[in-house]
C-alpha cells in the first residue's frame, strides 16, 4: 500500500487539510487556524500531521491565475512552502512537496462537499485533482 498523501489549501488565516489514505480518494481532514506572522503555528501543526499519518507526499495548492500566472497570494504561499520545506528538513523527515494550480478549487469544493468546512473541502479538491493526474 502507498503512503497516505496530505493535501493543503494554504490561506493566510486558515489552512484546509485533506488526506488520501488509499491514493485514490481525497477526503477533507481538518482546518488549521493561524495568522501571520505566526506561521510557526501552521508549520508545527503540519509537522504533527505528517508524523501522525506517516506522510511522504504533500500536495499544496498554489493560487495561480487561470493561465498559471503568479499572483500575490501565490508568492505568499510559496514563501510558506519554503518555511515548511525547511522545517521538514530540520525534523529529519523525507517528504516530497508537490504544488498544483488551485484555480477554482474553492468553487468546486462548494459543489462536491457542500456540508464540509470550505477550506478542508478545497484541500480535498486540490488533492483529488492531483490523484487523478498521476
Amino acid at each position: 500500500m502507498n503512503s497516505p498523501i496530505l493535501g493543503l489549501d494554504i490561506g493566510l488565516h486558515r489552512t484546509g487539510v485533506a488526506l488520501s489514505e488509499s491514493g485514490l480518494i481525497a477526503e477533507p481532514l481538518t482546518t488549521i487556524e493561524w495568522q501571520l506572522p505566526h506561521s510557526h503555528t501552521l508549520i508545527s501543526s503540519l509537522l504533527e500531521l505528517i508524523r501522525r499519518y506517516t506522510i511522504n507526499t504533500v500536495v499544496i495548492g498554489l493560487p495561480l491565475s487561470e493561465n498559471n500566472g503568479t499572483t500575490n497570494q501565490a508568492q505568499k504561499t510559496a514563501h510558506l512552502i519554503q518555511q515548511l520545506e525547511a522545517a521538514i528538513r530540520k525534523a529529519g523527515l523525507h517528504v516530497e512537496i508537490i504544488t498544483l494550480n488551485e484555480f477554482h478549487s474553492t468553487q468546486d469544493a462548494a459543489v462536491y462537499f457542500p456540508d464540509v468546512d470550505k477550506d478542508a473541502a478545497a484541500a480535498a479538491v486540490i488533492l483529488q485533482n492531483y490523484l487523478e493526474s498521476v
